[in-house]
């Protein structure tokens, strides 16, 4: 028996879960995204994968004719999952969320993941922050961020 538990215990101690790496990357992330909002206040938008970044608050607040001239570009959102995740298999894994507006609410949002966060997006703890780059205008084709996935 204790030679079990001696087997068990780095895989105890050294398995994670998203959770963990949410943990572990919040503050990173999160000083990135106050970054990204700054920048996107200041109009001065920084670029990923040749295209725009723009934080979700200040996406909101354009009108629909500056909305336009993102359209395929990205959008940077944080939230907190609302409800589980629902899984198709024609269209990935759509969550519902809330994040904060413009005017300082929380708002729900609908995202469009790839159906590979399927079990991410089941197992998170719902008091975890989540980020996130997605496809605008529609914030589809969204990838997580800082849950220890390997490219």
């Amino acid at each position: 028996m204790r030679y079990l538990f001696i087997v068990l215990l780095p895989i105890l101690f050294f398995s994670k879960d998203i959770n963990d790496f949410l943990l572990k990357n919040d503050a990173v992330l999160w000083n990135f995204y106050q970054k990204v909002k700054e920048q996107s206040a200041q109009r001065n938008y920084p670029i990923f994968s040749q295209r725009f970044l723009i934080d979700q608050i200040s996406y909101e607040k354009l009108s629909n004719e500056e909305k336009k001239k993102f359209f395929n570009h990205l959008v940077f959102i944080v939230f907190y999952l609302k409800d589980k995740p629902l899984y198709s298999d024609f269209g990935g894994v759509s969550i519902k969320g809330i994040s904060e507006t413009y005017d300082g609410d929380m708002k729900e949002f609908y995202y469009l993941f790839d159906g590979r966060y399927y079990t991410d997006l089941s197992n998170v703890d719902r008091d975890k922050r989540l980020f996130a780059y997605c496809v605008l205008p529609n914030f589809h084709h969204c990838i997580l961020l800082g849950i220890g996935e390997e490219w």
